[in-house]
């Protein structure tokens, strides 16, 4: 009787286990390459594919910033064009990115802000509304892939589906 519950134990254990390998939803690519060039964010919406590659004016050791732990903070900002200012910000908090190795699932502490207009800005944090993978970090540059369903930070029955995003970014050490 021992050996039978045992067994049911691990049995449940080793189902539980294999319920939370599921690194994102079903139509995701995840273990592809990231290739796009180096300095972008790239994502699909409903209706368009945005492709983010201009700091804005803002200087790349101030749009792509990590401090290292014990703070932990990277952010990674893009903007359409310097004219266009469309544009996505990832933040990690309370990240060790140097104590990772890739590929690597953000399971909390990150979010995404997505700003297309005056009254559409979108949010979505992990793991609830945002999967984030870290496919490679070679020196100062991190590369990864996400996908979420965002939500109009003034308008919440308004919902914004985020797909195959990738990004290729360099980041300055602070």
């Amino acid at each position: 009787m021992r050996e039978f519950i045992r067994n049911i134990v691990i049995g449940l254990l080793f189902s539980l286990l294999l319920a939370g390998c599921s690194l994102a939803p079903a139509g995701e690519d995840w273990d592809s390459p990231v290739d796009i060039p180096e300095g972008q964010i790239r994502l699909a919406t409903d209706n368009s594919i945005l492709v983010f590659s201009n700091a804005g004016g803002i200087p790349d050791a101030d749009a792509n910033g990590y401090l290292p732990m014990p703070v932990g903070f990277l952010s990674l900002y893009r903007q359409l064009s310097f004219a266009d200012r469309r544009s996505v910000q990832l933040r990690f908090t309370g990240f060790d990115l140097r104590g990772i190795r890739p590929p690597f699932r953000v399971e909390r502490n990150v979010s995404i802000t997505l700003f297309l207009g005056n009254t559409r800005s979108f949010t979505a944090t992990a793991p609830s509304d945002l999967q984030l993978v870290i496919t490679e970090i070679s020196g100062n540059t991190v590369k990864g892939r996400f996908s979420a369903t965002a939500v109009n930070i003034t308008n919440s029955n308004d919902r914004l589906r985020i797909s195959n995003g990738q990004f290729h970014i360099t980041f300055t050490e602070l």
